[in-house]
């Protein structure tokens, strides 16, 4: 009995913590503008994403015209400006001089276009409604950056503990799988890069340094949990002609726990400045090959 006591608190513990871990705070103003609108899917296509790429990132394509955010909010103000999007998509330095470096309109030219349709607090369900509202007339070709699957995992979290999640990972897939068919039918040919599902507490559950309730959460190995869900993504993007980027990795050892270097904002959710630069320079040389 008591260790059942125990079992069922640490899982009602990480409940309520993952009930913040819901990718939908924002954040300061955020100073470009972007392109948005309503259209139904146009023209069909079939094969990977990428026109036949097979998700190999080594020999990008381009020069690319239109860049489409999708996804949560780490996609959609969520953290601390500026965000990883927009320091892909135009890196201002008379805005934001700390962040110098090239973007997709330096490679790209002046006339490259932002579609932001990325939607704070989506799960991967949501990602069907996000794409029905690119609008018509995006220029090809077109470079698409996804962040999606902490809400997943969030929503179905006391069967991850208990090990029973294996059909909310099976709903993840399906839900992949027809976002990025109905993605080839709105953007015939488009390259996608989606990022890993990252883990603030770098796998030990340790969120100490955060104001409760995440102080409270009893310490315990989430590796396993994170593990499982960026299986699912990996496999569906390799079947898809989608490209990973591994955000899990890069962010491990920078998470909320006292000996981390912090890339998270004050939510211990969200990417900090540091964050959404460091998230930005995960994408820019998978999609630029630069």
């Amino acid at each position: 009995m008591p260790s059942t006591f125990v079992r069922m608190r640490k899982h009602f513990a990480w409940l309520a913590a993952l009930l913040f871990v819901a990718c939908s705070g924002s954040s300061a103003t955020d100073p470009t503008s972007s392109s948005s609108g309503s259209g139904s899917s146009s023209g069909g296509s079939s094969g990977s994403l990428d026109g036949g790429g097979g998700g190999d990132s080594s020999v990008p394509s381009g020069p690319y015209k239109s860049y489409v955010t999708l996804g949560d909010s780490i996609s959609d103000r969520g953290g601390v400006a500026p965000f990883f999007y927009d320091l892909l998509a135009a890196n201002d330095d008379a805005t934001w001089p700390d962040y110098g470096g090239k973007d997709f309109k330096s490679v790209y030219g002046a006339d490259f276009k932002v579609y932001k349709h990325a939607v704070s607090g989506s799960v991967s369900s949501g990602l069907l409604k996000q794409i029905e509202g690119i609008p018509e007339g995006v220029v090809p070709p077109v470079v698409v950056t996804l962040t999606i699957g902490g809400n997943d995992l969030r929503a179905a979290i006391l069967r991850v503990l208990q090990g029973q999640d294996g059909p909310d990972r099976d709903a993840f897939r399906a839900n992949l799988t027809a976002a990025f068919a109905a993605l080839k039918k709105k953007l015939p040919g488009a390259r996608v890069f989606q990022a890993t599902i990252y883990d603030p507490s770098d796998g030990t559950g340790d969120f100490s340094r955060c104001g409760q309730p995440l102080s409270l959460i009893p310490k315990q190995d989430t590796k396993p949990f994170f593990a499982a869900w960026n299986k699912v993504a990996t496999e569906v993007a390799a079947a898809e002609g989608v490209t990973m980027v591994d955000a899990y990795t890069a962010f491990n050892g920078h998470g909320v726990v006292p000996t981390a270097e912090n890339w998270f904002a004050a939510d211990c959710i969200h990417p900090s400045r540091i964050g959404h630069n460091e998230m930005r320079k995960l994408f820019f040389p998978k999609i630029t090959g630069r």
